[in-house]
């Protein structure tokens, strides 16, 4: 495959250094930033990787860092506890947002109620102190909107990885949340999607990878990387009518936003 250029493209959510350590597969990142990638931020899911992923990205200023629990998180042990866990990180690593948290009920992870635990409690740390948040949301739209509308995010937030349709994409407008798309809107069978995508506001509007998953057309069965951004931004920019580097600069524009 013939690497295209990334200048000035951000990442808004991956996770490549789990991926780097996993598959001893340590040139990743500086392939993307070789390309010209301007930044982007590896995202959190498990405490047990927030040290080596700090360490890494020690390496890496062009590179944020977030720390979070997922969803599965539930299954790991007492909330309250990995809430004091996720605290002390948080102190340790000054991370630039918390995340990904939120809901996933495709997988059933413990209970709903318990998932809504977790997020919320997630949400209040965050405010406490003064960080973004980064969601995770899967077949939970409504149970997000409780728990949003329950407990604010103080400090902005991004639906990562949008997969849902219009009511929810309403709504975190309405909050003036941040809409991040990845591989998934490329796909052939994502026509309603595309129509979603199109629909957000250019001040909020994101692109992501979520690497080593959600591989874009024409790539779907490989291992994702920031290298392979270019086929969603270039779709984006199809569906919403305005050129591709339009795409690059508002995204650009609107992931430095979000970091405040």
């Amino acid at each position: 495959m013939n690497k295209k250029p990334l200048t000035g493209v951000y990442d808004a959510h991956f996770h490549l250094v789990s991926t780097m350590k996993k598959h001893g597969n340590t040139n990743i990142l500086d392939t993307a930033l070789d390309l010209g990638l301007a930044g982007g931020i590896d995202v959190g899911s498990d405490l047990d990787e927030d040290q080596n992923r700090f360490d890494t990205l020690a390496n890496y200023p062009q590179i944020k860092f977030s720390c979070g629990i997922y969803p599965d998180g539930v299954t790991k042990g007492p909330i309250d506890a990995q809430i004091e866990r996720l605290g002390a990180h948080i102190d340790r690593f000054s991370p630039d947002a918390i995340g990904e948290i939120g809901v996933d009920f495709h997988w059933n992870f413990g209970t709903p109620d318990l998932q809504i635990e977790l997020c919320k409690k997630q949400i209040q740390l965050a405010n406490e102190r003064g960080l973004p948040i980064i969601i995770h949301n899967r077949e939970g739209d409504d149970a997000l909107k409780q728990i949003i509308t329950e407990i604010p995010p103080q400090h902005g937030a991004m639906l990562h990885c949008f997969s849902s349709g219009a009511s929810l994409a309403e709504f975190a407008i309405d909050h003036g949340f941040f809409i991040s798309f990845a591989g998934n809107v490329t796909f052939s069978n994502a026509h309603g999607l595309r129509k979603v995508m199109a629909m957000i506001p250019q001040e909020l509007l994101l692109v992501e990878t979520d690497s080593p998953y959600l591989t874009p057309h024409p790539h779907r069965g490989t291992p994702n990387d920031p290298s392979m951004i270019l086929h969603t931004i270039e779709v984006m920019a199809e569906y919403r009518g305005v050129s591709k580097q339009t795409v690059i600069n508002q995204t650009a524009q609107n992931f430095l936003r979000f970091l405040g």
